[in-house]
């Protein structure tokens, strides 16, 4: 009776922790390290266009698309070891994203995300939010890599035989990762062999639970919410005035993403590091910086903050802290 009473006292504690530190960094975040006011200052000015009102209402409608895909797509993985409802799966990720917003590398959202399984075993849990995590991360590297090669074009104009190896060691790199991240379960029965790992096999066995038509349903699913940032991102150049070539304006963007993919995890949420890692590309075409540095925080704070804030409704959802099952 009294573990009992214990753990509803320590789960409390756990839930206020989470809801006071996401809060913290939000408010740390927006209205102490930022300059909010010159910001909130330039978006009245272009928000009073109607049009730029219907723009900006999609971009967060396209938001809860962004975190449904998630959901479905942590969902489809997860149902190997327990079947959750699309509800239940959305209402994890929300609670991921806040636990995560505080915490280095964002290894949060994995904890926030499987407190709500009941029956499965958390450590695989775990395992497979990184595979859902992986996939993602290889899109934004395949894209933000293929962005790149016109970039190099341009940067060796004169050397275009430099241009050529790079963009063919990038395509060949691609390839393999992609082909890599597919037959994943078969590369598994090659870590079965070495007895080092004997004592996680079990848990690496997870790996080998996905064909290689459910990881490509995975990576499609993470194409399409890497096609709903970029169209976000650039829905809000066009509502703040940054006027780039679409093409240009693509590319751009997907050189973002992936610097900002590669930027030590610590500097990711800083919304400073963001809009500089911004303007750096997007410069080069469009001389509103303010512009460029307020959409790259608008999209940081309507994907990350906005779902965090709702995920602190959630967080006291949890019913209890369990032990992990075997």
């Amino acid at each position: 009776m009294r573990n009992l009473l214990a753990n509803k006292y320590l789960l409390l504690l756990l839930k206020i922790c989470i809801v006071v530190f996401s809060l913290a960094y939000i408010y740390n975040r927006i209205f102490l390290k930022e300059d909010i006011a010159s910001v909130l200052s330039y978006y009245r000015g272009v928000i009073q266009i109607e049009n730029n009102k219907v723009m900006l209402l999609l971009v967060v409608l396209l938001m809860l698309f962004n975190w449904s895909i998630e959901s479905e797509k942590w969902r489809f993985l997860i149902k190997k070891i327990e079947k959750i409802s699309f509800l239940k799966s959305l209402i994890a990720i929300f609670t991921g994203v806040t636990v995560s917003i505080f915490t280095p590398n964002r290894i949060g959202e994995y904890a926030g995300r499987v407190f709500f399984l009941k029956k499965a075993d958390r450590i695989k849990a775990i395992i497979i939010t990184l595979i859902s995590s992986a996939g993602q991360l290889l899109i934004t590297a395949v894209v933000g890599t293929t962005c790149l090669l016109p970039y190099m074009f341009r940067l060796f104009q004169n050397e275009f035989y430099m241009a050529w190896i790079c963009g063919t060691i990038i395509i060949v790199f691609n390839v393999f990762y992609l082909l890599i991240f597919i037959h994943t379960h078969k590369l598994m029965t090659v870590f079965y062999k070495i007895k080092r790992l004997s004592k996680i096999k079990s848990y690496l066995k997870v790996m080998s639970y996905y064909s290689s038509r459910e990881l490509a349903a995975v990576l499609l699913l993470s194409a399409l919410r890497y096609l709903i940032f970029t169209i976000q991102f650039l829905l809000l150049l066009k509502i703040l005035n940054v006027q780039v070539p679409l093409l240009l304006a693509i590319e751009s963007v997907g050189l973002i993403f992936l610097s900002l993919a590669i930027i030590p995890t610590f500097a990711l949420a800083e919304i400073g590091v963001r809009g500089s890692v911004a303007i750096y590309f997007l410069s080069r075409f469009s001389s509103n910086e303010l512009g460029i540095m307020t959409a790259s925080f608008t999209l940081w704070f309507i994907n990350l903050v906005v779902p965090a804030l709702l995920g602190c409704v959630f967080v006291f959802g949890v019913k209890n802290i369990r032990k992990n099952s075997a």
